[in-house]
């Protein structure tokens, strides 16, 4: 029982893997060394894409290598070496012969310019272990091809593989990495095939380029890593019983530190390398008696099983019958109608003929099975095997059990939190607006008892809004994060330059005896910012310069845009003042939140919320000041239906 096979003379089974794991077991884990490591196991390298295919982004082996090791984990691996003990193996000198091979691919994709030298490795290494013990040519060339589907290898590479066999001609009008592959092969048999004028044409290399690139070649190859030359007496090797409860014991430490993903990932490399078998589609008796998938289960097909409805008690399911009986079951599929069509179903889901099903040990609240896609006629794996399987896969079922609890409760304890948190803001809301209300309500009397002061009432207006600001605000403390906003995406910023001149000039400015500017054009282009938004950091920064401006003092305000910002549209607006400047602290860290030295009303919050704003609208500030010179800010800010990915062109 396994995916699709490809047809090899031996087993792909692990040398000596002590320094590959030795990088894997450091903390933290150096997979990058592991993987270079690994490019010396010719079988281990094959063994690792097979069980996670290659996909196409993947152009770097070594990173690719890196991220399988770092999936399958230390444990995983000694479980492979640990099953390969009484298994027959590929000879030293066929491994040997591969990584020869694949290197010499390397190094002439690499000295003809080729632009992916890992191709031309892989395409090597695949070559020698599918051509291991075929008994012509084209069955080597077959099964290599096979391998590299296998390996999810891009399509250059397969027929590469297959073309070996062809014809001169048709190999030096193929694809480049057909012609590094003829060209290696021979090359890295025989160091007289550097002197072979088929060879020189074929890689547009002279003859001493190619012969000091074997040399070089055959010492990589050299120190490949090996396992012992003989294998322990049958005296010393370890029994069947003590040889399956080590491995249950390495399967078992393999998955301790893991989280669901990582569960589930080190589950499919152990199911591939240790057993054989694809990667199991894991099922548990849900509450209501159904057959359902983790929560947290990626498989494609398991949001369709979800609604497939088996149930545990269904008597034509072999699917359910294993789960109840506790006895491994499997179904072919046939051209006669399907005695269950949810099994038939779930087989073609799987993309199989057939499927196989494991039970696994009791979890939770009933039965457990494991089904697996069966191609060919293979026999089901031994008692022992089964055992050991069971045991890996149910403890995997159990870690992501463990995580799908854990995160119930946790979104239990948010929930809750939440829910106390707004009940608290409630609370607040109504203290606060109790005086709110009453200062809208002396408001409403001032405005009454000066009916016929224009500029008055203006002005009372514009406090009326900021009241009725206030209060918004205050109410969103009683909303979930996220389900409030300003009213209106966009403003005119030349109307709210106005109205905070009409409210500013005199009652923050005037009375302090500083001189207040603001200069700008008739109209101005709508911002992409709530108006609600620009008001209060404009506020924030003509309150600190109020605050900060010496009797006498300048304070001066400037709109002028659009600029290209980035590729992108944007109103620009200066403040500039002559103040003493900003002190070093606060230059170092412009919108940290610093304890502010102007008394209690003062938070020393107000630059860091000017930050918080700009960032959400994505506007910039730029910040300038000298001691005694002043301080200016520049400030950016996008224009309406402005792209945010505009290129500048």
């Amino acid at each position: 029982m396994s995916s699709t096979p490809p047809p090899a003379a031996a087993a792909l089974l692990p040398g000596d893997l002590s320094l590959l794991l030795h990088h894997l077991d450091s903390a933290p884990p150096q997979s990058q060394a592991a993987a270079e490591e690994a490019m010396r196991h010719p079988q281990l390298c094959v063994a690792l894409l097979r069980a996670a295919p290659l996909q196409g982004d993947e152009a770097d082996l070594r990173a690719a290598l890196a991220r399988r090791l770092q999936d399958a984990g230390a444990d995983v691996l000694r479980a492979w070496q640990l099953l390969s003990v009484d298994s027959p193996t590929l000879s030293q000198a066929c491994q040997r012969q591969a990584l020869m091979t694949a290197e010499c691919a390397r190094h002439l994709a690499i000295e003809s310019a080729y632009p992916r030298p890992d191709d031309a490795f892989l395409c090597g290494l695949l070559r020698e272990l599918g051509h291991s013990g075929s008994s012509t040519l084209r069955d080597g060339a077959m099964n290599a091809a096979g391998l590299a589907r296998a390996c999810g290898a891009a399509q250059p590479l397969i027929d590469a593989l297959e073309l070996e066999a062809a014809l001169d001609e048709h190999i030096s009008n193929a694809h480049p990495l057909t012609a590094l592959l003829w060209s290696a092969v021979r090359l890295g048999a025989s160091a007289e095939a550097a002197e072979d004028p088929r060879l020189g044409a074929l890689t547009a290399l002279p003859a001493g380029t190619l012969l000091a690139l074997r040399t070089d070649v055959a010492f990589l190859a050299g120190n490949l890593p090996t396992a012992p030359a003989e294998a322990p007496p049958a005296s010393v090797q370890m029994p069947a019983a003590l040889q399956y409860a080590a491995l249950r014991g390495l399967l078992r430490g393999a998955l301790g530190d893991c989280n669901g993903a990582a569960a589930l990932r080190r589950l499919r490399y152990g199911s591939a390398l240790v057993f054989g078998l694809p990667a199991p589609l894991l099922l548990t008796t849900g509450t209501d008696g159904h057959l359902l998938p983790p929560a947290l289960d990626d498989h494609p097909a398991s949001r369709w099983i979800t609604e497939l409805g088996l149930r545990g008690d269904d008597e034509r399911s072999i699917i359910a019958l294993a789960a109840r009986s506790g006895t491994a079951t499997r179904m072919r599929i046939g051209d006669e109608a399907p005695r269950c069509p949810q099994d038939w179903q779930l087989a073609r889901w799987l993309q199989a003929p057939g499927i196989a099903c494991l039970p696994l040990p009791r979890l939770g609240s009933g039965p457990c099975v494991a089904v697996l896609p069966q191609y060919g006629d293979s026999a089901l794996p031994t008692p022992g095997v089964q055992a050991a399987f069971a045991a890996f896969a149910a403890q995997a079922l159990s870690v992501l059990e463990q995580e799908t609890s854990r995160r119930a409760a946790l979104e239990a304890v948010r929930n809750e939190l939440e829910s106390s948190q707004r009940a608290r803001a409630r609370a607040l809301i109504h203290e606060a607006s109790n005086p709110l209300t009453v200062i809208r309500s002396y408001l409403g009397l001032v405005e009454q008892r000066n009916a016929a002061d224009t500029a008055l009432l203006a002005e009372l207006a514009i406090i009326g809004d900021e009241l009725d600001r206030v209060a918004e605000l205050v109410q969103r403390f009683a909303s979930p994060p996220g389900t409030g906003g300003e009213h209106g995406e966009t403003c005119d910023p030349g109307a709210i330059l106005d109205e905070l001149d009409r409210l500013c000039a005199s009652a923050l400015f005037g009375c302090r005896d500083i001189r207040f500017d603001v200069r700008k054009p008739a109209t101005l282009p709508r911002l992409a910012m709530p108006g609600g938004v620009l008001r209060q950091i404009l506020l924030n920064l003509y309150r600190n310069a109020a605050e900060a401006l010496p009797p006498g003092g300048r304070f001066a305000v400037a709109a002028a845009g659009p600029l290209l910002v980035d590729g992108r549209q944007c109103l620009e607006l200066r403040l500039v003042d002559n103040g003493p400047g900003l002190p070093p602290a606060r230059i170092d860290d412009l919108f940290g939140k610093h304890p502010s030295d102007k008394g209690r009303a003062h938070a020393g919050i107000g630059l860091s919320i000017v930050g918080e704003l700009l960032a959400q609208w994505h506007a910039t500030l730029v910040c300038r000041s000298q001691p005694t010179l002043g301080t200016s800010y520049q400030i950016l800010i996008p224009l309406e239906n402005t792209p945010k990915s505009a290129t500048l062109r």
